[in-house]
């Protein structure tokens, strides 16, 4: 949080971790933690920055709870919630693709906040991952890495394992697909 962001929602100095998305049914989400708040403590302890709140909940006990303290239009809010581990929903279904396509020799697998933290991947919890490559495959030879989430085959975005094989089995001459790098999408088309 800058000085500037932290003008614009009202905090005197800047410090703090901003809300930017909660997993639905999560367990901040439960304790009543929306997008758009600041966290500024973790049980009494001052969060200047992402690292300190990451090791403030880290360092918390599982099973436990963490007493979190939120501004919120332009107040504090006192919220609890319990330390769990990160949910394994959707599960992961680790599939190694095979068949004549582009991602031919890639293993994927839903995405989920379990496999997310797993990966370090911080507030990617939904869609399809490539969790690794087969070295000399059709997917490694076209250049798909590990940590690419697939978004779309031929225009048709999917957010499932299921969905991208059904997408995949249907013949094709010619393929494009989305997938989200760094952060960054890209497009790739593929001639047969």
């Amino acid at each position: 949080m800058d000085s500037d962001l932290a003008e614009a929602v009202g905090l005197a100095r800047p410090g703090g971790v901003i809300v930017s998305q909660v997993y639905a049914s999560g367990p901040a989400q439960e304790a009543g933690l929306r997008k758009g708040d600041v966290i500024i403590s973790v049980d009494g302890e001052t969060v200047h920055d992402l690292e300190a709140f990451q090791f403030r909940v880290a360092t918390g006990e599982l099973g436990g709870s963490s007493e979190v303290e939120v501004w919120r239009e332009r107040d504090v809010a006192s919220l609890s919630f319990p330390l769990v581990e990160a949910p394994e929903d959707p599960p992961r279904n680790e599939t190694l693709l095979l068949e004549r396509h582009p991602l031919a020799g890639a293993t994927v697998a839903n995405l989920s906040p379990a496999l997310a933290e797993e990966l370090d991947l911080p507030g990617t919890w939904a869609g399809v991952i490539v969790t690794k490559i087969g070295r000399g495959s059709v997917a490694n030879r076209l250049r798909f890495r590990a940590g690419d989430i697939l978004l779309a085959v031929n225009g048709r975005e999917f957010e499932r394992v299921e969905e991208l094989m059904g997408l995949l089995s249907r013949p094709s001459r010619d393929w494009t697909i989305t997938f989200s790098r760094g952060g960054r999408v890209r497009t790739a088309e593929f001639n047969g």
